[in-house]
């Protein structure tokens, strides 16, 4: 399969002649040369989106560990001095217990608050919100230099006027219908802004797309989250096999559902 190939190539699989053929390729085959591009892409995006939010969820269990220890090295700096007069100690002595007691309260308020937020499951629509996202939209150079309407669809899309986008992959698809790149654009552009039915008739001509069909298929089930259609959502997710760059968000966000 042609999608197999880019993925054992870009995993630096392929040898012999087998890379030699594939890198020959490559330099005659400007579609497939851009194909390869995009999936590369794809897989770079996926893969930096997987390490901010492993960033994240580090910083927050060792912000979470931290603020105990701070609150301790607080107290322990507050010691009383024993050489001083029983009134004033007496009253300093409650005035630094109530000093880390306060902290102590608001401390442990915002860990509650922090571990409801993210222990809870999140909402279908958070969880859309969450994971809607994609490469920025890049048209090959030699075609948006002699076509306005790639240009305008590309800098609206990627400035997130989905809108206004539309109008110019509607252009793009009337004069090329096998443009898949557009299509897909186009219909996560018009899922972004509101138009859902639409949105999923364009996915939906992409899930036998060699090049689209995972990525298709993994915004399709966004899609039904963001309508709160869990069980739809959940079979499309159980349908993207472990290869796909999407197959580890798709996972994780079974788990909250």
């Amino acid at each position: 399969m042609k999608q197999d190939i880019i993925y054992q190539y870009l995993d630096g699989e392929l040898s012999g002649a087998a890379l030699s053929d594939m890198q020959k390729r490559i330099n005659s085959d400007k579609s497939f040369a851009e194909e390869v591009a995009l999936i590369e892409d794809m897989r770079s995006f996926s893969a930096r989106q997987q390490k901010e939010t492993k960033a994240k969820s580090a910083i927050r269990a060792i912000g979470e560990q931290y603020k105990p220890r701070q609150l301790e090295s607080q107290t322990a700096e507050l010691e009383i001095d024993d050489a001083e007069p029983s009134t004033v100690q007496s009253s300093r002595r409650k005035l630094l217990y109530m000093i880390p007691a306060a902290i102590a309260a608001v401390v442990l308020l915002g860990i509650f608050i922090t571990q409801t937020m993210t222990t809870n499951q999140l909402s279908s629509e958070r969880l859309y919100a969450s994971y809607a996202t994609v490469a920025p939209l890049s048209f090959s150079t030699r075609e948006s230099k002699t076509d306005e309407s790639l240009l305008k669809a590309q800098t609206l899309f990627n400035d997130k006027n989905y809108t206004d986008a539309l109008t110019y992959f509607k252009r793009i698809l009337d004069e090329n219908p096998t443009n898949s790149k557009a299509v897909f654009y186009q219909g996560f552009a018009k899922i972004a802004s509101g138009d859902v039915a639409g949105g999923r008739a364009d996915l939906e001509t992409l899930l036998s797309n060699a090049l689209y069909q995972h990525t298709a298929r993994f915004h399709l089930a966004l899609s039904y989250l963001k309508t709160d259609d869990v069980d739809l959502a959940k079979a499309l997710f159980l349908e993207i096999p472990q290869r796909s760059n999407h197959y580890g968000d798709a996972q994780e966000i079974l788990g909250q559902l």
